[in-house]
C-alpha cells in the first residue's frame, strides 16, 4: 500500500482512564492523553523498546495494549525517560473531575 506523506501530517496516540459516565458507582476523575508527533516510527520505537527491556514475559503475553494502571514504576520510569530523549512531539491532557459536574 503506497502512503502519502505530507511534511506537515501528524500522528495522534489517545488513551484515556475513567469512564465518562456521571455515576456514583464510577470514579470521580476522567482522563484523556494525545501524543501528537510528526514522527511515528519513533515514538513508536520508544515503546517497543520500554516493552522489550522491562516487561516479563507473562506481560508481554497478556496483550498488545499497557495498562499504565497495571505497570511497575520501572516501566513508567524508562518509558518516560526515553520519551523525554524524543524532540518531536507534544501532550495534551484533559482532566475532568466528575464530582464538578451535578
Amino acid at each position: 500500500m503506497l502512503e502519502l506523506i505530507s511534511p506537515t501530517m501528524k500522528y495522534i496516540f489517545i488513551d484515556e482512564s475513567g469512564d465518562f459516565v456521571i455515576d456514583k458507582k464510577d470514579g470521580p476523575y476522567f482522563v484523556m492523553i494525545a501524543i501528537t508527533t510528526g514522527d511515528r516510527k519513533s515514538l513508536e520505537n520508544v515503546m517497543r523498546r520500554a516493552k522489550r527491556n522491562i516487561l516479563s514475559k507473562k506481560e508481554k503475553s497478556r496483550s498488545t495494549e499497557i495498562k499504565a494502571s497495571r505497570s511497575t514504576t520501572r516501566f513508567k520510569e524508562y518509558f518516560f525517560r526515553k520519551l523525554s530523549e524524543f524532540k518531536n512531539y507534544k501532550i495534551y491532557v484533559i482532566y475532568l473531575d466528575k464530582r464538578k459536574l451535578k
